[in-house]
C-alpha cells in the first residue's frame, strides 16, 4: 500500500491536541491580557511601544463594540467604537513620529478599517454615518502612514 497513509484515531487526536496547544500558546499575549491592563500600558507607553499597544487596544475595542451591538446596545457600541478610533489615531501618529512600525501599523489599520466597515453594515442607516466617518479617518491615517513610509524626500 504505497502512497496510502491513514493515521489511527489515537494519533489523529494527539496531533489535534498538539496543534491546538501550539495555536493557544502562539496567540499574542494581548489577546489574553485584560483590556484594562492593556489600556494602562498603552496610555503609559511612548514611541513604538505606544503605537503597537494602542493599535492592539483599538482592535480589542472594535471587537467589544461588535459584541455590544449584537447584544442590542447600539449606543454603547458606538461609544466603544469612538474610543477605539482614538487609540487607532494615537497609534498611527506615534508610528509616523517614531518612523518605526509603519508597515505593520498600516496593515493593522487596514484590518480595523475592514472590521469597522463590517460593523457599520449592521447599524441602521442613521447610525451608520459616524462609523463610515471613522472608516474615512482610518483611510486618511493609512494614507499618511504610506506617505511617510515611501516619501524619500521627507526622510532625507
Amino acid at each position: 500500500m504505497v502512497g496510502k497513509f491513514s493515521p489511527s484515531p489515537r494519533n489523529r487526536s494527539r496531533a489535534t491536541l498538539f496543534l491546538l496547544a501550539v495555536l493557544l500558546f502562539s496567540l499574542p499575549s494581548a489577546a489574553r491580557e485584560p483590556l484594562s491592563e492593556l489600556r494602562k500600558r498603552a496610555d503609559a507607553a511612548h514611541g513604538i511601544d505606544c503605537a503597537k499597544l494602542c493599535l492592539q487596544v483599538a482592535h480589542v475595542l472594535v471587537e467589544e463594540s461588535s459584541s455590544q451591538f449584537k447584544q442590542g446596545d447600539a449606543q454603547t457600541a458606538r461609544t466603544t467604537a469612538q474610543e477605539a478610533m482614538s487609540y487607532a489615531e494615537r497609534g498611527a501618529r506615534e508610528s509616523i513620529a517614531s518612523k518605526k512600525y509603519r508597515k505593520e501599523a498600516e496593515i493593522s489599520l487596514r484590518e480595523l478599517e475592514r472590521r469597522l466597515t463590517d460593523l457599520a453594515r449592521l447599524f441602521d442607516l442613521e447610525q451608520r454615518a459616524p462609523l463610515e466617518s471613522d472608516v474615512a479617518t482610518i483611510e486618511e491615517l493609512r494614507s499618511q502612514l504610506l506617505s511617510s513610509l515611501f516619501d524619500l524626500k521627507a526622510e532625507q
